[in-house]
């Protein structure tokens, strides 16, 4: 027993780690630990130790599981259409904006030019009314000369 301390001891103070390598005393080299063995495989339906109806719920839970998984994946792609759309239309704003702006200004000018056109147009219009006045003034005139010539003759 004091034995077995006294070579716990000795690894200790030699700085032995036991989980990494082992020491060989006697040629003084560090050996390398061999590899864990591989994980055994996962047990099929048939090697299966649970009960059918956990199995049943266990094949249940991971298809459920796949079909989470996959509704998420389809939300993220369709979130990344999304994002791209609305990405190539804040991209194509400036042009529209620019569009807009250009066809603001042809309307101005032809608006600008319809109210000169309705201007003149009333200008005209107020002294052709009174151009109208005139004549029918000088109309009335002549009717009543020649109405009280007729009358005189």
């Amino acid at each position: 027993m004091e034995h077995d301390k006294k070579k716990v001891s000795m690894g200790k103070e030699m700085g032995e780690n036991s989980s990494s390598c082992s020491v060989n005393q006697e040629k003084g080299k560090r050996l390398p630990m061999p590899p864990p063995p591989p994980p055994p495989p996962p047990p099929t339906i048939a090697q299966h130790p649970l009960d059918p109806k956990k199995l049943r719920r266990l094949l249940n839970n991971r298809e459920s599981s796949l079909r989470s998984r996959m509704k998420t994946e389809q939300r993220l792609k369709d979130a990344e259409q999304g994002v791209q759309s609305y990405t190539d239309q804040v991209n194509t704003m400036p042009i529209g904006i620019e569009n807009a702006k250009n066809q603001i200004e042809l309307l101005r000018k032809e608006n600008h030019d319809l109210k000169t056109k309705i201007f003149t147009f009333n200008s005209n219009r107020g002294s052709k009314i009174v151009e109208e006045v005139m004549i029918k003034k000088n109309i009335e005139e002549v009717n009543q000369l020649l109405h009280s010539k007729d009358l005189n003759d």
